[in-house]
Parts: structure tokens; sequence; C-alpha cells
């Protein structure tokens, strides 16, 4: 961008921090950041007195994220953190940019609260005080992410480097501490706060209680620097950065968002701009560029699944021949078929879930148990001798549902390489993974009940299903397909009822003779118990699983598949309103990146009217149509 006399930030680029501030208060900006320097220099004032700013609650197990909480604010600042920081008000205003998995350095912020608690093991803790988000929802996540983490990095690298040890070349170490020393100059710091961190300044002489009392002192002079400014400086550099990013790529003029806002700067303008594209243009006092769009919401999508029940509707509506829309329904679907792959594999789980139900329903003592009837995430080692037959379900169900489970999940796409398509060498577990808590919750109460009656042992009791299984149980709830509290009630009384524990054991004779005859030694070996009553307890989980999947199967397959789906969507769209373009697939290694292809979408948004897409200064709702395009979907409820 040319030079522009009447643009006060021009200057400001290769400005000190302190002309950049007297120039932006010169031109009327300095009062819009006031609430957010005011808000990083309190809790900045909290960590270096020694107390906590933020906490990381890990997740249980992998399907739950660890979540990270910032503890160190009012009521009041609280609310203005929500409207700021909060990750839907952002998104509101167009900044879909937001990362969707990220790892939020908590530790980083609470550092100096652990050099003082804890100054032994203190770079060790916050190193462990990690959160690994996987969906950026809450305020505090985004404050951290974009605000508090590099403030606070910036200041504490001197401890973090010396933490490192001298790892790098002379030469590096000599480039290092140039840059940190010519950081704290810059933010106003005390240069006496490097004295015995600096190169040369003797760190490597200090014991260990010398370079923790380092460490409190840079603390000490940090704390009683004039924090507000301190903030508001640092602030100011990477507005700098930001205004350098803008001016290189708005040479002609101003540039689009998804040009200008790279990977370094998306944070910047979440942390003073709430995320507004317009409040920078207005911050840099440039105007919009004429294509700009600001997306401030995702569309919905609509999913072209059922179409066959309205082929003649259609026909009769359009005039024509009913197999003439079944023709165009194929093509659509890029198929030899009119029913779409969606309802296909709905059909095949409803099959499948017969034949589960029957082998179960008739399963009776002296069988096998029938562990491995679902292909579950467990290792393919032979284990009949503990109850575990691999493949069961190759014995147990009906020769057509094996057909179709092969047929249908035969082949899945790569998470890396989505573009292509590969053998899927475990098709019954995909298609398991399609079912998610009702097989894994149904399949495992008949397995408890199986192994507490027939042995040898059991996992937990039948009494205890409903905690021991609560998280399944928890998902089908949350897909309003709930089990009958009454289930429980019963299976706890049925447990009463069954015979006493009866040792199973394992005996060997063994005969020799001698002078005085054959003698004959039993060896008897005991391995769990056994009690009676198995057909009682299968009878009643038979009945409960039939009216379960009578009342809820069918719509709890739909809420499977609609849910998987409409995510894919979702992503989709997301991409488009933060990148303007498709996501491309990526190709296999040494090809160029691809577009997805439409041909065989089977997922389709419409909006039926006018564009709500508006040009800046106006902000805008999503495009009019936008075709959400996908090929696989986690639970494989997509043709690949």
């Amino acid at each position: 961008m040319a030079s522009d006399p009447t643009r006060w930030w021009q200057p400001a680029v290769e400005c000190s921090p302190g002309q950049a501030l007297a120039l932006e208060r010169a031109a009327g900006q300095e009062q819009r950041f006031a609430d957010i320097d005011a808000l990083a220099a309190g809790l900045l004032a909290t960590g270096l007195a020694g107390r906590p700013v933020a906490t990381v609650v890990p997740g249980r197990g992998r399907q739950t994220p660890d979540t990270a909480k910032v503890t160190a604010l009012t009521r009041e600042e609280e609310v203005f953190c929500a409207n700021a920081f909060g990750a839907q008000e952002q998104q509101r205003l167009g900044a879909w940019y937001l990362p969707q998995k990220l790892s939020v350095k908590a530790g980083a912020v609470n550092l100096p609260y652990l050099l003082r608690e804890r100054p032994g093991h203190a770079l060790t803790l916050a190193a462990d005080d990690t959160a690994r988000l996987t969906a950026v929802e809450g305020w505090d996540t985004v404050l951290l992410w974009a605000l508090l983490v590099p403030l606070f990095d910036a200041l504490l690298q001197p401890i973090r480097l010396r933490a490192a040890g001298e790892i790098f070349p002379r030469t590096e170490q000599q480039r290092f501490w140039a840059v940190i020393e010519e950081r704290y100059r810059l933010l106003g710091v005390d240069e006496s706060a490097l004295e015995a961190f600096r190169f040369g300044g003797g760190w490597h002489q200090l014991d260990r209680a010398g370079q923790q009392q380092a460490r409190l002192d840079l603390l000490d002079t940090l704390a009683a620097a004039d924090l507000v400014q301190l903030a508001a400086r640092h602030r100011i550099q990477r507005l700098q950065e930001l205004m350098a990013g803008f001016a290189k790529k708005a040479k002609t003029g101003t540039a689009l968002a998804r040009r200008v806002l790279t990977k370094e700067l998306q944070p910047v303008v979440s942390a003073y701009f709430g995320g507004d594209w317009l409040a920078v243009l207005d911050y840099l006092q440039a105007p919009p560029h004429p294509d700009e769009e600001i997306i401030t919401a995702l569309p919905e999508p609509r999913l072209y699944v059922g179409m066959t029940a309205q082929t003649a509707g259609m026909a009769a509506e359009a005039g024509i021949a009913e197999d003439e829309v079944h023709a165009m329904l194929a093509a659509f679907l890029g198929g030899g078929s009119a029913v779409s792959p969606v309802e296909e594999r709905a059909a095949a789980l409803r099959d499948w879930w017969a034949g589960f139900d029957q082998a179960h329903a008739v399963q009776s003592r002296g069988m096998p148990s029938l562990w491995g009837l679902v292909d579950q995430d467990l290792m393919m080692l032979s284990r009949i001798e503990q109850g575990f037959t691999p493949q069961l379900y190759r014995q147990r169900l009906p020769a057509d549902v094996l057909e179709r489970v092969g047929r249908l999940w035969e082949r899945v796409t790569l998470q890396r390489y989505p573009g292509s398509i590969v053998s899927n060498p475990r098709p019954h577990q995909t298609m398991a993974q399609a079912l998610g808590p009702a097989a894994e919750f149904w399949h495992g109460v008949a397995l408890t009940a199986w192994f507490v009656c027939e042995g040898p042992y059991s996992r937990t009791s039948l009494d205890r299903v409903d905690r021991y299984y609560s998280r399944p149980l928890a998902a089908l709830r949350a897909a309003g397909c709930p089990v009958d509290a009454v289930f429980f009630r019963e299976l706890q009384a049925a447990e009463e009822l069954l015979g006493p524990e009866e040792e199973i054991t394992d005996s060997e004779d063994s005969t020799v003779e001698t002078s005085y005859g054959q003698v004959t030694f039993t060896s008897s070996m005991s391995h769990g118990a056994r009690r009676d009553g198995f057909e009682r307890v299968r009878d009643l989980i038979t009945r409960h699983r039939r009216a379960w999947a009578e009342q809820y199967l069918g719509a709890f397959v739909e809420s499977r598949w609609r849910s998987e789906l409409e995510e894919v969507a979702h992503q989709h769209h997301r991409v488009v309103a933060a990148k303007g373009l498709p996501p491309r697939w990526p190709s296999s290694p040494g090809s160029p990146p691809r577009q997805p292809t439409t041909g065989r979408a089977v997922i389709w948004e419409r909006c039926t009217q006018p564009s709500a897409s508006r040009h800046l200064p106006r902000r805008s709702g999503p495009p009019a149509c936008w075709p959400a395009t996908a090929t696989t979907s986690p639970a494989g409820y997509i043709r690949s």
C-alpha cells in the first residue's frame, strides 16, 4: 500500500512501542483498548503476586476433552470476557478462523505462581499444565489462547530459556538473549531484571537455590513495573505486526481479511478486536475490500436422504414417468440405485440388529459365550479359553447380513488422504461404530449376565450395570432414546433370585503303579464360579431390549447418521466461511491437492430464498447455496 499521510498507523509500524502508543493516542484510538489493557494488567499482577490465574481439569478417557478455566476474575470481568472473548460472539463477527483443536498452555500463566509455591519443580509442573481441547467453545480458552499466554510467554522467556540449558551453540544463545534484552527494553522493564540471566551473566555459577532466587527476583522486578503500561506496550507490539501484515498485502488497496490474517495474526484480532475484521479496518482507517464478506452464521444443512418415498409425487408433479425420477436420483447419488447410501446402510443396521437380538435371545447354558459377536476394539488374538471367540459373528449371524455388512463397509477413506479409498480390514467394526452406544450397552449387559451366571468371572455385577455402562447410557439419553429405569430395578431383583455360587473346577486324575497296587491322584483347580438362573435373566434382558428397539431403534439410527452428516456439512461450511474456498483434499504424496468432487456427493445444503450474502460494510449471513460434499463420515454412513 502506498504511503498515505492521513493514516496515522503507517509511521507507527517502525516506531518504538512508546512512540507508537503516542501516535495511537493522538489519533484517538487508544481508548478502545483501555478495558483490555486493564484486564491483562490485572491478571498479570495476580500471577506475579503468586496466585494461580487458570486451572486445567483433565478429561476422563479419550472421549472427554480437557477444560481450561480462568479463575482470577471478578464477576464483572467474567461478564466482560464472555462478551469480548466468547467463541460464538466472535464467530458472529466473522472469526471462523478460531481453531477447533487446540492445546492451551495454562502452565504459562501459572508459572509465576508455581515458581513461588513450588520453586524446585515449577517448570515441570507448568509443562504438564496443558489443556488439550477438541472444541474451542468457552471464552476462557479464547482469552488464554489470544491474550494471556502470549503476554506471559513474552515476559517469562528468560526463565524458560535458562531452564532448557545450554543446548544451543554459543552464537545462537547470544542471538536469543539479544532479542530478549531488546524486548525487555522496548517493554520498559528495568534492565537489571536480566542481570543473572543474560548470556555471560554467570548463571552457571549459581547453585540451585541461587537460580531459584534469581527467578523470584525477576518476578519481583516485573511486579514492580507499571503493568498497565507494560500490557499496553506488549499490545502495540502485536498490533505493529498486524499493521505490517496489512501493509504487505495491501499494495493496491485493502486486502481481503483471509489474505491478511495468517495463523500468527489471528490471535491478535481475537485478543484486541473481538474477532471483528471491520473493527480492525476502522482502527487502521481503511475501507473494506469491495469483495469482502463477513459470514455471521453458517447455513443449516439439508440432507437428501429418504427421497425414494417421494418419487411418485415428484413424478406426478413434473408430469414424467416414475422410472425417470428413479434414474435421475440414481445419477444424483452417483450409483446404480435411487436408494441413497445412507438409507441402504440404515436398513442394513436394522437387519444386523435383528440377527444380533436373535443370537442373544437363544443363548443358553452350555453354548460358547457371545463375546466376539460384536467386532469391538479388541486385539485380534485367540482367547477362546477366556470366553472370547474372534469373529464370532461369522458363525452366529445370518449369511445375508454378513454379506451386506462386508459389501457396504468394505472400503474406507484415509483421514490423512480423504481422496483415497482403501480396503477396510474390519468392516464389522466400522458397522458397530455406526450403532455406537446402543450396541455397546445392549451387548455389554447381555455379556455381563452370561459371565455372572456361567462364569468364570464378570467385570461387574447385575446391580451395577447402570454405573458400569454410564457412558453409553448417557449417550442414549442424549439421543432421546433412553433405557427404561425399570429395567435396572428388575435386573437387580433378578440377581437376588440366582442360585448360590458354585465353584468351577478343573480336575485331573493320574494313576501310578506301586508295590501296594494302583494309586490314583486327583488334582483340582478352581477358576471362578457360576450361578444357576441364566435363562431367567436372559429373557428379562431380551424383553427390555426388544421393547427399546421397537420404540427407539429407528429414531436412534436416524439420529446417528443425521448428526454425523450434519457435522460434516457444518465443518465444510466453516472452512468456506474462514477461507472463502471449499476445502481441498490432500492428495497422495507428490501429487497436487485436488478439489472434492461433487458428482458422488450425498449431502447438499440448499437455500430456497434469495442470497442473504451482502458485500461490506454490511455484515451478511451465509451464501445462498453451498454444497457440502463428503464421501465418508466417522461412523461410515456414506458410501466410500
